[in-house]
């Protein structure tokens, strides 16, 4: 048996799916199948590309559903098809550096107190264009108490990109369980993927490393950035913070710090609320709301030439 799987839910994107497989077909370490599984769309071409892929030695596990189930459940059915100690979910116009696989299945096999492993991130759009990156990701690694990091995490500014983590390398077991404290699924809340990160990172301790290894679609044609000069003054509206905020009071209830998350939560909202919301009507009158984004140095950047490498 593979020792990780990669969850794959799929939706009609032949041209994206034959990039993404690719990337996971040049990975350095190949120890795992991916688990396919498609909401049914008038495409027929995935089925094709499952087979040719799979001719070329790529192990992947192929389901069409019946009927559409939506986003949310086709995640949670990959997942639940995995059998493996390691899980990593994958949309299927994402891209992996081909050192991905093996750099996070590293830091978790070095370490069995780590129960997740992530990297940076490029955003691309849907030109594949490189727009923007979310960096410095190693401030995520748990280095005190898991509660210090949660609340740590939980104040960041959501345009900082931490709900990344969401497609780092799992401990299978310990993802399920973090979903199983919020009820088995992704909440029906405003930022869900938050929700259930914030329910992991209470309970499991984390690491992440500052090199980009994870390339994702942003899913517009845009090509100005995606960094603002004062990320902290935005985020989610009253009535979203709102649901946020049970959400999040469920995720981390039974580990006792659900009051510290609250605090956090409002602290953020007050802000946003008072001098973040006179600061961006500021600098969006004067066209400066904006930032110019620093690219990663050269031995933390997507580093290869992005061209096929040889098949193994």
């Amino acid at each position: 048996m593979s020792r990780i799987s990669i969850g794959m839910p799929c939706y009609g994107r032949p041209k994206d799916l034959r990039n993404a497989l690719e990337h996971f077909e040049n990975q350095t370490f190949r120890d795992f199948r991916i688990i396919l599984h498609e909401n049914p769309s008038d495409s027929t071409m995935i089925a094709e590309l499952v087979a040719e892929f799979s001719a070329r030695g790529l192990a992947i596990e192929y389901r069409r559903h019946p009927e559409q189930i939506g986003v949310v459940r086709n995640f949670l059915s990959v997942l639940h098809a995995a059998r493996t100690e390691y899980f990593m979910w994958a949309a299927d116009d994402d891209l992996r550096h081909p050192e991905a696989v093996e750099i996070l299945y590293g830091m978790l096999e070095r370490d069995p107190g780590l129960s997740l492993a992530a990297s940076s991130v490029e955003l691309l759009n849907l030109s594949n264009q490189t727009i923007d990156w979310h960096l410095g990701f190693s401030r995520f690694s748990t280095q005190g108490s898991t509660k210090e990091a949660t609340l740590q995490f939980l104040a960041e500014p959501e345009l900082g990109g931490k709900a990344n983590l969401i497609y780092g390398l799992f401990r299978r077991q310990d993802l399920l369980h973090a979903l199983d404290v919020v009820g088995g699924t992704f909440p029906d809340c405003q930022g869900q993927d938050l929700v259930v990160l914030a329910a992991f990172l209470s309970r499991f301790r984390i690491a992440a490393t500052d090199r980009v290894l994870f390339r994702k679609k942003t899913g517009s044609h845009r090509t100005r950035p995606l960094a603002k000069r004062y990320p902290q003054d935005f985020g989610f509206n009253f009535g979203q913070y709102r649901s946020f905020s049970r959400g999040l009071r469920q995720a981390t209830l039974e580990t006792g710090m659900a009051d510290d998350v609250e605090r956090v939560i409002r602290r953020r909202l007050l802000h946003q609320m008072t001098l973040g919301s006179l600061r961006r009507a500021i600098l969006r009158a004067l066209g400066k709301e904006g930032a110019t984004p620093v690219p990663p140095s050269a031995e933390l950047a997507w580093s290869f030439v992005d061209q096929p490498l040889v098949n193994r």
